[in-house]
């Protein structure tokens, strides 16, 4: 973070490489166990032979090593990030290759309410907040959909149980307080969009925190476990 002559505040959105690394993870995983469990045994016990699947596994985890080293390099590049200045928020992102970037301005006036989020990796940073409920959704829309937002629902707690720790060893290992797990800020505004800004440094969040007294907005301690942002066309 970063302050000049304008007051304005940097903040590096690490979500993106959360979201590059964990189903790196899943599938590593997931391919060492299926070639421990069939092919190991198959080869040590019945003197069988590999098949096309064993190759196949191979090549989509090279493929999901490759993906991960092109966007740790994107992000080195040009990682996103949220500026605060005196009348706005930005955020200046990008979904796959830094050189296709897609800029968000807020003004601060529109700004509805701040609360603290836990989940502050989420696949979306910025998108639309759809205030119904799960049960209410599960019930007022059609199978398919309601099978969807099962599985959102069900990937976005997956995902939060993966980055906890990962995060708190990097608070850790930087001397941070660990009350920033949950110190995340969850940004909505008039317009029914909202933006998740995730902390790791405890001067960011008094900076932040500041920038918001300064302006009459009050952070709401109230503290979302996990929501999943639409992403805005």
């Amino acid at each position: 973070m970063k302050k000049n002559n304008e007051t304005k505040v940097f903040i590096k959105n690490y979500a993106y490489l959360f979201n590059l690394f964990m189903p790196l993870i899943l599938i590593a995983v997931t391919v060492a166990l299926y070639i421990i469990w069939k092919y190991l045994r198959i080869l040590a016990v019945e003197g069988g032979e590999v098949n096309y699947s064993f190759y196949a596994s191979i090549v989509a985890l090279t493929f999901f090593v490759w993906h991960v080293l092109e966007g740790v390099k994107n992000f080195q590049k040009k990682p996103p990030i949220f500026i605060f200045n005196e009348s706005q928020i930005i955020y200046d992102y990008y979904k796959n290759d830094y050189r296709h970037r897609r800029i968000v301005k807020k003004d601060i006036k529109d700004i509805v309410k701040v609360r603290y989020i836990l989940h502050s990796e989420a696949p979306y940073q910025y998108g639309i907040v759809n205030k119904k409920s799960l049960i209410k959704r599960f019930f007022s829309d059609d199978i398919g959909d309601a099978f969807m937002h099962l599985i959102v629902y069900f990937l976005g707690f997956t995902s939060l149980l993966l980055n906890l720790p990962i995060k708190i060893i990097i608070l850790f290992k930087n001397k941070e307080p660990l009350s920033l797990l949950y110190k995340n800020l969850f940004i909505e505004f008039n317009d029914g969009t909202a933006m998740i800004i995730n902390m790791y440094k405890q001067k960011h969040y008094e900076s932040v925190e500041s920038f918001f007294r300064q302006n009459n907005k009050e952070v709401d301690k109230k503290t979302i476990i996990n929501i999943y942002l639409k992403e805005e066309k």
